[in-house]
């Protein structure tokens, strides 16, 4: 059984998610979660993110460059090129 079969999110609605509720909710595994959350930023938790990513920016860029943050920041050239 890998980690991410073991993890489970608990939402602002205190409702649990297993890998796959994750991945339906947020467009990304478990593992990508605080990565997402960096790219995007959160308002309300003060959190700035990236200028210009959102969402559906932050999610695309992940699902491109499925190794993360260090994933994504090796390989600016190419996010340029997006």
């Amino acid at each position: 059984m890998s980690d991410e079969k073991r993890i489970t999110l608990l939402d602002h609605k205190f409702q649990q998610l297993d890998e796959e509720g994750v991945r339906a909710r947020m467009g990304v595994p478990p593992r990508l979660v605080v990565d997402l959350l960096a790219l995007m930023g959160d308002k309300v938790d003060n959190i700035p993110g990236v200028a210009g990513v959102g969402e559906k920016t932050a999610v695309a860029l992940l699902s491109h460059f499925p190794g993360g943050l260090g994933d994504i920041y090796s390989r600016l050239d190419e996010v340029r090129e997006r």
